[in-house]
């Protein structure tokens, strides 16, 4: 049943008509955004004292969906319609809450909104100004027992995803296909990762003594990143990984040296924000290790620091969302020594490097923002084709569409060539690089040095489909052994190509 339409959906309408709806939509004031489907759909919550919401940018409403906001996570799937979130069967009335606060019967927390308050000093923009009522807020909320929740566009259904016993359950994320949730589950004096997906039920990410959460997960639920509480003092990655015998194999942290120490804080990179639909990047949030700027990982290439614009050294960079691909990477850089908390929003290409989303958008895409600055860019649709967040008045959404062709996630082709795995890597003699091809294909399997120069040739030729393996034993091709570090394989076949990197220690 569509809302009843509003002054204000009328006001909403004429704002994204007067900017130019198929390009840049202003929202509502004080709206929290968190995803935003292929087709543009937004999802989020209003104020932190109003219902989570999805807005649809064919009409320009609003549809509330029984949520309770806070700094809820309302992540969709790449098509928008599955949103994770966390469900309370019944709140009663409590003392000490304004009533416009007051939590009624079904009403959904949206993820984990006492996680910002728990890392306040980096999450401070997302807190309401009256810090004692927010906190007074999630001291209600963890009280009464929710479950981490999915709720189903379709049928306007929330469904409770199961619970450890004296835990609260959030989720804070969702794959693109909508068949897995990650997120976190509070008791008395932990916090934990966990999963949840349709064929193992709800699962605990993490048995050790480190807090975790999860922030982000990949398109088929393979891929789960987030944080670890290392040394009862820094927030670093972590990185779960499908395990094809059931459940997750246990978090691997990501370095900015591999040959360093594993151990060293300086040498781990922070908390792990996002991870491509594809699962082949991974980004975060900057600290120390990575000289505070945003960062993004892959096997095939290592840490990347996606740069700082020039800003000062009091900014640190956020990655908050890539597309299925990873070629398109949003985040914002923050200075919280400011107040208000200096903002700048980038969007990241491998063509173009770290750009300003405020130049961006009016230089490159020639949109007229008018009084608008886009402050907080916190999402990107898996089909590359939208972004969305908040401008700095006001704290109004905005969605802006930055490319009219896109491949959703659907009609996706997948790849006819890849290289599955490197073992053992790194490696002091020599390694096995084995790579599928799902036809009859001519390829080419290199091995690079880090500056792209061609250190050997290891397969040219036509190869039949399935499964191949071939060594490389750390020599070029004039029969040299290699200096000890960081090299790439590299496997072509007509347009597509797929790389991995490789670590050689010589003994």
């Amino acid at each position: 049943m569509k809302p009843k339409v509003t002054a204000v959906v009328i006001l909403t309408m004429l704002i994204s008509f007067a900017f130019g709806q198929s390009q840049f939509n202003l929202l509502q004031t004080y709206l929290y955004v968190d995803g935003v489907s292929n087709d543009g759909t937004v999802y989020g919550s209003r104020d932190w004292d109003s219902p989570l919401y999805i807005w649809d940018p064919d009409t320009g409403q609003f549809s509330d969906i029984g949520g309770i906001s806070g700094n809820s996570e309302a992540h969709c799937s790449a098509d928008g319609n599955y949103v994770s979130g966390a469900f309370y069967e019944q709140l009663p009335a409590v003392t000490g809450i304004q009533p416009e606060v007051q939590l009624t019967n079904n009403r959904v927390l949206s993820s984990i909104y006492h996680r910002y308050i728990y890392r306040s000093a980096r999450f401070a923009h997302r807190l309401k100004p009256s810090d004692s009522q927010s906190v007074l807020y999630q001291s209600y909320a963890r009280n009464q027992n929710p479950q981490m929740a999915r709720y189903n566009v379709s049928t306007g259904e929330w469904t409770t995803l199961g619970t450890f016993e004296n835990s609260n359950g959030y989720g804070t994320c969702i794959s693109g296909d909508g068949n897995t949730v990650a997120g976190i589950i509070l008791g008395s004096g932990y916090q934990k990762a966990v999963v949840w997906n349709e064929n193992e039920g709800l699962l605990l990410l993490d048995d050790s003594d480190s807090a975790t959460a999860a922030s982000g997960v990949s398109h088929d639920g393979s891929v789960i990143v987030g944080m670890q509480l290392f040394d009862n003092e820094h927030f670093k990655s972590a990185v779960w990984r499908k395990n094809p015998a059931g459940g997750y194999f246990p978090f691997e942290t990501l370095l900015v040296d591999p040959s360093g120490d594993p151990n060293d804080p300086n040498n781990i990179l922070g908390d792990a924000w996002a991870v491509s639909g594809d699962g082949e990047w991974i980004g975060g949030f900057g600290d120390e290790a990575s000289g505070n700027q945003p960062w993004i990982w892959s096997e095939a290439t290592g840490c990347i620091l996606l740069g700082n614009l020039g800003l000062s050294d009091g900014y640190i960079g956020t990655v908050s969302a890539f597309d299925h691909q990873g070629t398109t990477v949003v985040g914002y850089l923050s200075n919280f020594g400011g107040r208000p908390w200096p903002v700048t929003p980038f969007i990241w290409t491998q063509e173009n490097g770290m750009q300003d989303l405020n130049v961006y958008a009016t230089q490159n895409l020639g949109i007229d923002l008018g009084s608008a600055t886009l402050k907080w860019v916190e999402a990107i649709s898996a089909n590359g084709q939208y972004l969305a967040g908040r401008i700095a008045v006001g704290h109004r959404g905005f969605r802006i569409q930055i490319s009219d062709s896109s491949t959703p996630e659907d009609t996706v082709t997948p790849a006819t060539l890849s290289l599955s795995r490197v073992y053992p890597n790194p490696f002091s003699s020599d390694t096995k690089i084995e790579y599928k091809l799902e036809e009859a294909a001519q390829v080419k399997l290199s091995v690079y040095n880090q500056r792209g120069q061609l250190v050997k040739q290891l397969v040219s030729g036509g190869k039949s489909a399935g499964t191949h393996t071939v060594s490389w034993d750390g020599r070029d091709t004039q029969g040299r052994k290699v200096s000890n570090g960081i090299y790439f394989a590299r496997l072509i076949s007509g347009k597509e190509s797929s790389q991995r990197k490789l670590i050689y220690i010589a003994d």
